[in-house]
């Protein structure tokens, strides 16, 4: 506890890993699983406290419907099965080979959604593009969005869409259910209905270069047209054992 109020973080860190290398050779499985637990929660304390630590930096936007972030997350970050990694390396190849697909009227995979439970790694997702490609993460804030007055979600619609087209980058649409319910659900009032029926229409209509990433935990509550809206639908599951020992690492 003394390096801990001391704000030796690290140290306490790399004891955590020394004694879960400890443990695993003992085959001690169970203790080293908690172990690992908490060299994570120590690893949280140091992303908030160590400059060096820290993956993402907000930055001062122009406009209330986005936190604008830099990311500096990489591959490394990223502990998922190697047919999703797979799949999001091949995504970065072809934004990085724009103008080559151009030349035979292809266009890179821009939109991609990700279900999964919460924790599986969705947002996480999207800071990694962010920081490999070194494009702008534009979180977008639906409580903004979406308006308490008939036609101000639209209006603030098309003003996100015009700012993401003059401010292109990686648009995390986060907890995408809010904005993409399903239209036929009895229990909705008109106005969200014309809420997805804007977005829809504007997503189709937008022609930028800003790569969408929307995570939803609850994908059977979507609209059943939101989905061949995207690219790439990946369902993250959650890690086996071999992946959490690699996570908690």
């Amino acid at each position: 506890m003394r390096a801990v109020n001391s704000g030796q973080l690290e140290k306490v860190h790399e004891a955590y890993t020394n004694l879960f290398n400890f443990l695993k050779a003992k085959g001690d499985a169970k203790t080293a699983l908690t172990v690992l637990d908490l060299q994570r929660q120590c690893r949280i304390s140091l992303s908030l406290t160590d400059e060096k630590y820290k993956s993402m930096v907000q930055l001062p936007s122009k406009s209330n419907l986005f936190t604008d972030f830099t990311s500096l997350r990489k591959w490394d970050d990223l502990i998922l099965p190697d047919s999703i990694m797979a799949i999001l390396k091949r995504i970065v190849t072809e934004v990085e080979n724009t103008e080559k697909l151009a030349k035979y009227n292809l266009r890179p995979s821009y939109r991609l959604l990700l279900t999964g439970v919460p924790g599986t790694g969705k947002t996480l997702i999207a800071e990694v593009l962010a920081g490999v490609l070194q494009k702008k993460l534009r979180k977008a804030k639906f409580d903004s969005i979406i308006g308490s007055y008939l036609g101000e979600t639209g209006k603030n619609l098309r003003e996100f869409f015009s700012n993401i087209a003059q401010e292109p980058g990686v648009v995390l649409l986060d907890e995408f259910d809010i904005i993409a319910k399903q239209r036929d659900d009895i229990h909705e009032v008109g106005e969200i209905k014309r809420v997805v029926n804007n977005f829809i229409t504007m997503l189709d209509e937008y022609n930028g270069n800003s790569i969408f990433v929307a995570c939803c935990n609850h994908p059977k509550i979507l609209d059943s047209a939101i989905w061949r809206r995207f690219d790439h639908v990946i369902e993250l599951p959650l890690p086996n054992d071999e992946l959490r020992i690699k996570l908690f690492k």
